[in-house]
């Protein structure tokens, strides 16, 4: 860079008493350590005076430190004078310096925080030295410490600690080694955490049922407790539960797309946004459930597995639905899923939560219209006030067979009926359904919007099929009597006929031990028991319960399933669900590129990425609601 004539003669004057290496130290330390880190701008001052004195042999005075900040005022002076050379000196100086400050009474360290990528991802050319770019607060498990944060800039794409972002496009990217290697987690403008304070989480809330709240509010605790024992003074930074929830579900979405994929680098938000995270998570929540699916309907295969003996592994699985993870929703029951061509139109139900009593929709309705409403989502809100609601052709044909399904139950002999949630409250989910493989592993999982039955579970089964899940030839289920009568009753009739449902019909099924007493059919006791000489290969020293005791530990965790809303809930169970498959098999989640290594299938759906949501007219269509509405408060909530 070409500097004036005036300033070359005053770096001329200078460099005639202090050495051009020793003035390149002073600005390096100057940038390294800005003045706002300490609140002593002349203990800063003395302290870096006294380092560069004693790692270059002189005795620079305090006299000398206005010809340095004047040089460290205007930027191409401080570009003249930096030399690469001075890198050992640097490093030596950054610790002694470290040293110095921690004497100080106030005590504390200061970590730096500089990108790891070393190469442009776009021209391929060595990036340059990292420069400062602010100060930053690093929350651990037990205390808060200071940090500073670099930068590198080349082709438009600005390089940090934990992730690169195009300044042009909004794209944020994830390399593996952000997710995996480093000590701290860096996702999110001003976001830092250990990632131990993370991985802590993830273990608490498998084994504790932890949930955001009180495990921030303990560690908060602990950061207070532990700066009172070592005499420092207290911190207003701290953990704050739906910052820490939004960073731990990317993490853990992040760590489970590099285990599950071949990607090298993965898009996340740039910024914390319910309406957009919500819209990511509906767009590719098949996307990750066809990943979960393949993965551990296979898991067999993988190295190091260690869920069960190799010779009985999948021989058998049971299903079931865990009702206490209810959670409220829309009460529009003519939502359909089409995906199902052996089914048809399946009605589903409305997965979305109904509208809040604070919002401005029910607060401008009438008294009538405001009960009706509240039981919809804002969707559906107007499906209650129309006196003519106009069926679609696929809908009446999805009710129907849904009601065909419900009196077969109701006159079926071995039934236990199950009833859809009053319409005097609003209505709530049944849980979620899983299917658990005879190894006690989840190969497979669907939340129920609407109460169990034979044709909702047949969707299931055909669903996780026609993702690419494998099933083994048996299976256990506490309604199995009546669930094999309704496929033979339905062949070719609302069911169609096709490999996968031929799959269904050809499995052995058993009612599992614990639910057989109740029934009264002569098969039930007969060729439906897990005793009978045909079931024997597969039920014999085989735990029929699995579900059971599965769902007593999710039962646990049932406060933070009920809170969740749709989409982030099929996110959050792929995520628990997959992590809790990890521990049972000591499969440990950090193992990048674990299921191509382990020759998994790849999914046939995409990833969308969050920048392609927001160029998306259902984004803008969505946030314009809101506003229309004012239910801008929704933003303000990260995901729990």
């Amino acid at each position: 860079m070409n500097i004036s004539e005036s300033n070359q003669k005053f770096l001329l004057n200078i460099f005639q008493y202090i050495a051009p290496s020793h003035v390149a130290l002073f600005l390096r330390l100057i940038r390294l350590y800005p003045m706002n880190i300490v609140s002593d701008f002349g203990k800063r001052e003395q302290t870096i005076l006294a380092i560069v004195n004693e790692v270059t042999g002189n005795d620079y005075q305090a006299n000398i430190w206005a010809s340095i900040m004047s040089i460290n005022r205007i930027p191409e002076l401080v570009e003249q004078v930096l030399l690469s050379n001075e890198h050992e000196r640097l490093l030596l100086a950054i610790q002694q310096l470290q040293t110095r400050f921690e004497l100080q009474p106030h005590r504390f360290q200061i970590y730096q925080l500089v990108p790891k990528t070393k190469t442009c991802i776009i021209c391929q050319d060595t990036l340059k030295e990292p420069e400062f770019d602010e100060i930053c607060i690093i929350i651990g498990r037990n205390n808060v410490y200071n940090g500073i944060l670099y930068k590198n800039e080349c082709c438009d794409i600005i390089y940090k600690y934990g992730h690169m972002r195009n300044r042009r496009t909004r794209e944020r990217f994830v390399v593996s080694d952000a997710i995996f290697k480093q000590e701290y987690i860096y996702l999110f403008d001003h976001l830092i955490y250990e990632r131990i304070l993370i991985t802590g989480f993830t273990n608490l809330i498998q084994q504790a049922a932890s949930n955001f709240q009180s495990y921030t509010s303990a560690t908060n605790d602990d950061i207070d407790q532990n700066r009172h024992f070592n005499k420092q003074d207290p911190t207003q930074d701290k953990l704050q539960s739906k910052s820490f929830a939004a960073t731990w579900t990317w993490f853990e979405i992040c760590r489970y797309l590099f285990f599950m994929t071949n990607l090298q680098t993965i898009q996340i938000p740039d910024i914390i946004q319910r309406l957009s995270h919500d819209l990511y998570f509906e767009a590719n929540s098949l996307f990750f459930y066809e990943l979960f699916v393949k993965f551990w309907s296979r898991h067999g295969q993988v190295e190091g597995c260690e869920c069960h003996a190799k010779d009985t592994c999948m021989i058998n699985f049971v299903f079931d639905t865990h009702m206490k993870a209810h959670r409220l929703v829309c009460a529009h029951t003519g939502s359909c899923d089409k995906s199902i061509p052996e089914l048809g139109p399946v009605a589903i139900g409305c997965p979305r939560p109904p509208l809040r009593s604070s919002s401005s929709i029910l607060k401008n309705e009438l008294v009538n219209d405001k009960t009706k409403c509240k039981y919809y989502c804002i969707n559906h809100y107007n499906h209650s006030l129309s006196k003519n609601d106009s069926h679609d052709p696929l809908v009446a044909q999805a009710l129907e067979r849904e009601r065909i399904a419900d009196v077969f139950e109701a006159n079926d002999e071995c039934t236990i009926h199950r009833d859809e949630d009053d319409r005097e409250h609003k209505r709530r989910t049944a849980g979620f359904m899983a299917i658990v493989s005879n190894c006690n592993v989840i190969i497979g999982w669907n939340e129920s919007v609407r109460s169990e039955g034979m044709r909702r579970n047949t969707y299931h089964l055909l669903k996780y099929l026609h993702l690419g899940g494998i099933l083994p030839p048996a299976a256990a289920y506490d309604s199995a009597c009546t669930f094999i009568a309704y496929l033979k009753n339905q062949y070719c009739v609302s069911i169609q006929q096709s490999p996968y449902v031929d799959e269904l019909l050809q499995k052995k099924y058993c009612i599992d031990r614990f639910h057989r007493r109740n029934h009264t059919r002569p098969q039930c006791k007969t060729i439906l028991s897990c005793s009978h000489p045909d079931n024997r290969l597969f039920f014999d020293n085989q735990n029929t319960q699995v579900c059971e005791q599965l769902f007593s530990h999710f039962t646990k965790l049932k406060a933070t399933l009920r809170s969740i809303a749709w989409p982030y809930s099929n996110i959050f169970y792929c995520i628990i669900f997959h992590l809790r498959n990890c521990f049972h098999t000591n499969i440990f989640p950090d193992n990048p590129h674990l299921a191509p290594k382990s020759n998994i299938p790849l999914p046939t759906s995409k990833l969308i990425p969050w920048t392609q949501i927001l160029a998306n007219d259902s984004y803008q269509q969505n946030q314009e609601k809101q506003q229309e509405h004012n239910e801008d408060e929704l933003d303000d909530e990260i995901l729990l």
